[in-house]
């Protein structure tokens, strides 16, 4: 079995001394080396949360496209279907919504520009057999 006291007992105290030192080096050393690898594997990791960071990108505020003419035109169009009993104010919104129908055509998103152009095609054949009707009747 070794036991370094055995070791030690034979030494001079230049030698001693000597060996003390070179242990103290060998321990300041490893923790040089210790130290190092820990800084090394600090600066690898902060690095690659750099990069992470780096790689997100930056948020993006996405405006939802809208149509204003189309909803202009749907919003006349169902203004002029239910106001189309009432003789100028009904035929004012039917004809204001369905220009603006047929300007919202030409600009995207279309959804709301065909519905206020059906829209506005329904409220058509309304006022015509409404137009109808009264004529009979006069």
């Amino acid at each position: 079995m070794f036991k370094p006291r055995q070791l030690l007992k034979g030494l001079s105290r230049r030698q001693l001394s000597f060996f003390l030192f070179q242990m103290i080096d060998f321990y300041y050393v490893r923790a040089l080396i210790v130290r190092t690898i820990l800084k090394t594997i600090k600066i690898i990791y902060t690095m690659e949360n750099i990069k992470t960071i780096q790689q997100v990108e930056p948020a993006v505020v996405v405006r939802a496209n809208t149509n204003k003419a189309g909803k202009a035109g749907l919003i006349l169009a169902i203004l002029g279907l239910i106001l189309s009993w009432v003789p100028v104010v009904g035929w004012g919104c039917w004809i204001s919504g369905l220009i603006a129908s047929i300007v919202g055509l030409f600009n995207a998103p279309r959804g709301m520009a065909i519905a206020g152009l059906i829209i506005s095609f329904i409220d058509l054949i309304i006022l015509i057999a409404l137009i109808g009707t009264l004529a009979l009747i006069l």
